[in-house]
């Protein structure tokens, strides 16, 4: 027997039922569009403007959608894409802004939080690829962009956590086509069915999502790693589940960067989220930066 996943109509997303499903700040500004010409652009609007802490900014469309290093994230209406605004002056009562140790920290809890929010509402296998790529059999399902306002101190005022998922199955440009997947793809390639979630339900129907719960998901294990990291500081649980969510470790990589590319080995991820590979010659690299892709 087929699993079914139903998947609901954009209009069913609503604030409402999204505060409902969220553990931990259930009073968050939460604005929601058709179209927009990106979330994060709009979200740092706001931020700049002095919304507060968790803000959510979701939509169903990017006319302008972008990824790192000033690509193009192609962004259509089969996709979810939602951006949360994280401020420390909102978390603490004083000026202090957000220590740049726990900013490198944002797109590590973000991908842990997508992938586990993928895996546990639609039943995808979803893992990461160093640092903000969710993907399925080496395809990107997802992926995750994190910018800041640095303050006069040199120090992020506050940070902007972007998320682009591919819902449905779309027409991708020829330079993503064999590169990107949608969770509608995924799932029917792992014997699952999609249904419009305003269809009449059958009983054999034994999976029941909407886009709403996957964004709350994503909410509450993202709220729970970050208020627990800023109540005491440590990483070890965190890196731990990062890597629990990895498919690299151990596997031939190339790497890009600004200087070229190369071929190494990963062996671990440090600490403070950076990825550690040995290149051909056997030198011990640190990454802070820079893209990898698996070598198959």
């Amino acid at each position: 027997m087929h699993t079914i996943i139903k998947m609901n109509n954009f209009s069913d997303i609503n604030k409402d039922e999204l505060r409902l499903m969220l553990n931990e700040h259930k009073n968050r500004v939460i604005e929601i569009f058709d179209s927009i010409d990106s979330t994060n652009t709009e979200l740092l609007k706001m931020a700049k403007a002095g919304c507060p802490d968790r803000t959510v900014v979701i939509a169903h469309k990017q006319l302008s959608g972008r990824g790192r290093m000033g690509r193009s994230f192609f962004s259509p209406q089969t996709g979810i894409y939602f951006s949360l605004c994280l401020r420390e002056d909102d978390i603490f009562d004083n000026d202090e802004t957000i220590d740049p140790q726990s900013a490198l920290f944002l797109t590590v809890i973000a991908g842990i939080a997508a992938a586990d929010a993928i895996r546990s509402v639609y039943g995808i296998d979803a893992y990461i690829k160093w640092t903000n790529d969710i993907l399925w059999k080496n395809r990107k399902l997802c992926g995750i962009l994190s910018e800041s306002a640095i303050g006069a101190n040199g120090q992020p005022d506050y940070i902007v956590v972007g998320v682009g998922i591919n819902l449905r199955k779309g027409d991708y440009p020829a330079d993503i086509k064999d590169k990107a997947v949608s969770i509608e793809e995924a799932a029917e390639a792992e014997g699952k069915q999609f249904i419009n979630y305003n269809d009449r339900c059958s009983p054999e129907i034994d999976i029941a999502q909407s886009e709403t719960e996957l964004i709350a998901a994503f909410l509450n294990h993202f709220d729970m790693l970050w208020d627990r990291y800023l109540l005491d500081g440590n990483s070890d649980y965190i890196i731990s589940e990062y890597k629990e969510y990895m498919r690299v470790i151990g596997k031939k990589v190339t790497v890009k960067n600004v200087s070229g590319a190369y071929q190494a080995t990963v062996k671990d991820v440090a600490n403070d989220g950076n990825l550690i590979v040995e290149d051909d010659n056997g030198n011990i690299l640190t990454l802070n930066s820079g893209e990898i892709s698996i070598d198959r």
